[in-house]
């Protein structure tokens, strides 16, 4: 079935996906550092202080990712997005208003953020279509992430426009009126479903592998930790990367017009990797693809290491941007093929809050490590390692998992 066919025969489970990608960009931090100069004034911050306080955020919200993300498990759909759209645009609504200047008052905010918009909703979204779309999960989550694409494509344009226009009050204003805005429209969008709540009905839950698993029974699996082995590295490795990008323009020597240019192929290759993703899913597996999609980006991470000539960057954000469109229907699918749909919003909130750690960790061991006089070279060389560590990771992880289907089968 062609994507085309896909989406006319699926419009408003599909657009329930894509929006709740796209909207979850007002959490993510390239959205949120558009506003950092303005933030660091209004609650009087350094630069240092000012991550400090976001970096706190950010890890309390990767722990709390944990709690919230099971609920989906146990709640209607309609209802949960309802509640943690809610609370993003409550929170849109605070900044916007500033009824306190403290620091605290910071924290919770960008807590909310983070929790809402880069943790739950992204979930929501890849978790709902991995439950709903059995035989073409790939296309479903494959479209649903396109909202991110298109979040960082549309939204940083649109929000430094209205903040050079009106400031950024209003800025934070508009966002917090478009949220109330979605709400009743994600709600009739989410109540589409078949199923009565978050979760499937049982002979959908079991239909797939032939059993559903625990969350406590897929952290005692080896096959859980070769998987983390690759699902970790793509955004700990690209937030490092991102975070220190001027450090990086300036060893290099190259230009920040440059560097900044070179994200519109990132972008333009994450979609092409999501397309490709979502139909290499379907026709084989998630493991298949996930085998191969560490490749890209240790390629460019190589090249990046080796050359200062100013066409690497564009090499090395391809390729990035390849890997990171390629993870994305991998990174819930994979789990789905592994442990079943039962608790699959148990096990992704792990994962989840996983790789929010990681992101919130890598500016800060890179930066130790730039600091102690390890070059960007070495880095990058140890970053490839880690990819093409990966690929021996994921074919073992895989090998288990077909050895127990032939057992299940045998039985």
């Amino acid at each position: 079935m062609t994507y085309l066919r896909f989406i006319k025969n699926h419009p408003r489970r599909l657009l329930m996906g894509f929006s709740l990608t796209l909207f979850a960009s007002f959490g993510q931090t390239y959205f949120i550092a558009l506003f950092s100069g303005e933030l660091r004034e209004a609650f009087d911050l350094s630069v240092s202080g000012f991550g400090s306080v976001y970096s706190m955020a950010t890890l309390l919200s990767g722990f709390s990712v944990l709690y919230f993300g099971g609920l989906i498990d146990r709640f209607a759909l309609p209802l949960y997005l309802f509640v943690i759209v809610s609370v993003l645009a409550l929170a849109s609504l605070a900044l916007a208003l500033l009824p306190f200047q403290s620091v605290a008052f910071l924290f919770v905010i960008i807590f909310l953020f983070r929790l809402c918009g880069q943790g739950l909703m992204g979930h929501a979204a890849s978790t709902s279509m991995a439950r709903d779309f059995i035989e073409n999960r790939g296309k479903a989550i494959s479209f649903a992430s396109m909202g991110h694409a298109a979040g960082e494509a549309l939204f940083p344009i649109l929000a430094v426009a209205i903040m050079a226009s009106f400031g950024w009050h209003m800025t934070w204003l508009s966002i917090a009126i478009l949220l109330f805005l979605y709400l009743p429209v994600l709600v009739w969008l989410a109540s589409t479903r078949k199923s009565a709540g978050a979760k499937p009905d049982e002979s959908v839950a079991t239909s797939d592998l032939g059993t559903s698993w625990t969350r406590g029974e897929a952290i005692r699996d080896r096959a859980f930790y070769l998987l983390l082995v690759a699902m970790i590295a793509p955004p700990f490795i690209n937030t490092g990367v991102f975070f220190l990008q001027i450090p990086l323009i300036e060893a290099k020597g190259w230009s920040l017009p440059l560097f900044a240019a070179a994200f519109s192929l990132y972008a333009l290759t994450t979609v092409f990797g999501i397309l490709l993703a979502g139909r290499l899913v379907d026709r084989t597996s998630a493991f298949d693809v996930l085998v191969y999609a560490m490749l890209p980006y240790g390629l460019g991470l190589f090249v990046i290491a080796l050359s200062d000539h100013m066409s690497v960057i564009y090499i090395f954000m391809a390729m990035a941007g390849l890997t990171t469109g390629l993870f994305y229907p991998c990174a819930t699918a994979v789990w789905a093929e592994l442990y079943g749909l039962g608790h699959l919003g148990s096990i992704r909130a792990l994962t989840s809050s996983l790789m929010v750690f990681s992101t919130s960790l890598s500016p800060a061991l890179m930066g130790f490590l730039l600091d102690l006089g390890i070059s960007f070279s070495v880095l990058f060389l140890g970053c490839a390692l880690w990819a093409l560590i990966s690929v021996p990771a994921v074919l073992k992880a895989r090998q288990i998992n077909r050895e127990r289907h032939r057992i299940e089968l045998g039985s």
